[in-house]
């Protein structure tokens, strides 16, 4: 059985040994790709004037990368922030920076962020939530109970992967050749749609019919019920590799 996994590669002897002797044949492959967005003059005034505590909210990997792209660029800017991250791999990402988060979680996303240690939040009078400019989670509610200013900064934005890219997975959907669709974020569920849905020879029903779907984290389960789709397996939202390794169980 063909289990696509909508993520690029990871390297895993676990995951490789599970599968194997489950008779799973993990494909790996990404159907979006993400582009930085300059920061506006607005935000880059916003990080040269901090003069006290503000705290910086992560909820991918992405995020963590593009947001020390652009910082790196304004003197001192790192000098009053305290960092927070949502997921293991969000949390490794920053490690990987040089700088520990003042706290973190183990489940990613949004779930996450609500289980992140909030008496970390004393003395902040804002957090900056990095995120890309088409996510759909709204945590400024959340950090609001706490009397703290919830300001979003779209470090980054999403696009669906160039089309010849993925016409050999494609072609294996229209073929009936995957088992199983292991979804990693609701940006892979609207980009795999959208491929689809561009193949007149490709019918999504009988597709939908032949083809089990899995998600990551609540978040990405959210988004496939949104197309009327009850994933076989809905993740807690930890690392590709722990939900992977879950989900094999179901789906082989």
């Amino acid at each position: 059985m063909n289990l696509l996994v909508t993520h690029n590669t990871i390297s895993s002897p676990a995951l490789e040994k599970k599968a194997s002797e489950l008779g799973v044949n993990i494909l790996f492959q990404s159907f979006i790709s993400t582009v930085s967005l300059p920061l506006s003059h607005k935000d880059i005034t916003f990080f040269e004037e901090i003069n006290a505590p503000v705290g910086v909210l992560f909820t991918s990997a992405n995020g963590v990368e593009y947001f020390f792209n652009a910082i790196e660029k304004i003197p001192n800017a790192l000098t009053h922030l305290r960092f927070f991250t949502s997921g293991e791999k969000t949390t490794a990402a920053l490690v990987n920076k040089g700088v520990s988060p003042s706290a973190s979680s183990v489940i990613g996303g949004e779930k996450g962020v609500r289980l992140i240690d909030t008496s970390n939040f004393n003395g902040l009078s804002t957090i900056v939530y990095v995120t890309s400019e088409k996510a759909e989670n709204d945590i400024s509610e959340f950090i609001g109970k706490y009397d703290i200013d919830c300001k979003r900064i779209n470090f980054y934005t999403v696009e669906d992967m160039k089309p010849e890219v993925l016409l050999p997975i494609k072609n294996m959907l229209c073929n009936n050749k995957i088992g199983t669709v292991f979804f990693t974020s609701p940006s892979s569920v609207k980009a795999f749609f959208n491929l689809i849905e561009s193949e007149p020879k490709c019918n999504k029903e009988r597709l939908l019919e032949v083809v089990g779907v899995a998600a990551i984290g609540d978040v990405t389960g959210r988004a496939l019920e949104k197309h009327g789709i009850s994933p076989l397996y809905i993740g807690e939202g930890r690392s590709l590799e722990y939900e992977l390794l879950r989900c094999l169980e179901k789906v082989a």
